[in-house]
């Protein structure tokens, strides 16, 4: 039997289930391939942060991401009657020495647009917003536009949206090559099956360099390790998204808070270690101190796709209008997955890249 598709997506994490949705809406035969689990990496092991602070893609795209998030999961949620959690909860940035408060303090009165909007808080009131915040804090940046979502539901959720509208979709299901030698046609080669389709969208995250070297194509994409822990308080709910230096703390509407991240180069290394906790909850109670005597409810790890400039990655690959690469969205991806499923989606119906410069192949900033 020959399985043709008009589109197939490769990598079932909360990018691709968020392209595989906008394809099969606009009316696609689509097949999403994934060789795990969906959303069994770098989408559920994120701390769940929307955060539209990105200065690098501009104020005009943060804007439109952010709608977009809100409109897509409410559909989604209306569609699958899976609650993703979305909540505009704030976030607190903490200072705790001199010279961090005043740079703090200057960039809050600098950033007053809609994505970034900041007040600068004190001592006091820091404690009235969260009162087990450390008594060590000088104050604190609050953007109160900043959001979150139960990412661990998100892939879930557009993955089951995407199968009301006729996708199929297919767990442990792993590439092996693509093959783009014959015109018209993308022949997509699993472990157990020979796929052809018309389209193809490469969603793999840090695997993409992987699966598209066989079509000479480099990805200059690594991994990034980030582990994250849920912690039970036996405080009162934290209500905020709190972050330090390097920690951050995101309340979840069932009481308990994710704790994280840590930011690791250890290649395909995706081990929970006892080293990775020992950090993440160094860097969290010295922001709340409480959170020491936190249940430990359970820990995540995932690899996370970085460009070499940070900056996500989506278009054509070279000499293709029918081939798109959607990967290095690194800390974003979350944040950037619906408006990511919808440029796919444009870029595909007009075979036209429709982005910003800064999310392209060929950017100045993007080194092999």
């Amino acid at each position: 039997m020959v399985l043709e598709f008009d589109a197939i997506v490769v990598g079932g994490g909360v990018v691709g289930t968020s392209v595989t949705f906008q394809l099969a809406k606009s009316g696609k035969k689509v097949l999403m391939l994934e060789r795990g689990e969906i959303g069994g990496q770098a989408s559920s092991a994120a701390s769940g942060t929307l955060d539209s602070h990105f200065p690098e893609l501009g104020r005009g795209f943060m804007e439109k991401s952010m709608n977009t998030f809100f409109d897509v999961a409410d559909e989604i949620e209306d569609i699958t009657g899976i609650d993703v959690e979305v909540e505009r909860s704030g976030e607190l940035i903490l200072s705790f020495d001199e010279k961090s408060s005043d740079d703090y303090f200057h960039m809050s009165e600098k950033c007053q647009d809609s994505c970034c909007e900041s007040e600068w808080l004190t001592t006091s009131q820091v404690h009235n917003l969260e009162p087990e915040v450390s008594d060590d804090v000088l104050g604190a940046i609050y953007r109160p536009n900043t959001s979150r979502v139960n990412n661990q539901r998100l892939s879930e959720a557009f993955s089951k949206a995407s199968l009301f509208y006729g996708s199929l979709v297919q767990n442990g299901s792993e590439v092996i090559r693509i093959d783009n030698s014959s015109t018209g046609t993308i022949k997509v080669i699993t472990r157990s099956d020979t796929l052809y389709s018309s389209q193809l969208v490469v969603c793999a995250g840090a695997w993409t360099p992987s699966l598209l070297s066989s079509l000479n194509i480099d990805i200059p994409v690594r991994p990034v390790k980030g582990q994250n822990l849920n912690l039970i308080p036996d405080f009162q709910k934290v209500q905020t998204v709190i972050k330090g230096n390097s920690g951050v703390i995101v309340p979840r509407n069932d009481g308990s808070v994710m704790a994280g991240v840590t930011q690791e180069n250890k290649g395909f290394d995706n081990r929970v270690t006892a080293g990775g906790i020992k950090s993440i909850m160094n860097e969290i109670t010295s922001l709340m101190p409480a959170l020491g005597n936190a249940k430990f409810n359970w820990s995540i790890s995932g690899l996370r796709p970085a460009a070499s400039d940070g900056l996500p990655i989506i278009d054509f690959i070279p000499n293709s209008d029918r081939i798109i690469v959607a990967t290095g969205h690194y800390m974003w991806g979350i944040f950037l997955s619906p408006i990511t499923g919808v440029i796919v989606d444009q870029m595909l119906a007009t075979g036209k890249n429709s982005i910003i410069n800064a999310l392209t192949l060929g950017r100045d900033t993007l080194t092999k």
